[in-house]
């Protein structure tokens, strides 16, 4: 399901607002929500394993850090590759990369972001050319 605010709709062109369903459609296409919620099984890993070091149940505490981060760091490099291609699917879909382009911008400006975080983002590309 991809859902659109009233706010979103009001200050996105249709081009826009048309690029952004159409990246949403390919992450459910490419089953990318399933990526997402492996990414909370490392966190409630994390989680875990730091109770098991504070209960002192676990003598040496380097697994359970080890571990965590590792997947974390994977989680993280599969979710950039997958908005990556949600990218270019969209872009396919519409046929207006530009619009696209634009309108992940205009979202990142919408939310606050200032315009250096939106070209580090780890779960996103540069939307910059």
């Amino acid at each position: 399901m991809v859902m659109l605010t009233d706010y979103l709709i009001q200050n996105l062109r249709r081009e826009e607002v048309d690029g952004i369903v159409a990246h949403g459609l390919a992450h459910l296409r490419r089953r990318h929500p399933l990526l997402y919620t492996a990414r909370w099984g490392v966190i409630w890993t994390a989680l875990a394993a730091g109770g098991l070091l504070m209960a002192g149940l676990v003598r040496s505490p380097a697994p359970l850090i080890g571990v965590p981060i590792f997947a974390a760091l994977a989680v993280a490099a599969l979710q950039r590759r997958s908005e990556g291609a949600a990218d270019l699917d969209g872009a396919a879909i519409t046929g207006k990369p530009e619009a696209l382009i634009r309108a992940l911008l205009r979202v990142g400006e919408l939310n606050s972001q200032p315009r250096q975080w939106q070209q580090t983002l780890i779960s996103h590309p540069s939307t910059l050319l």
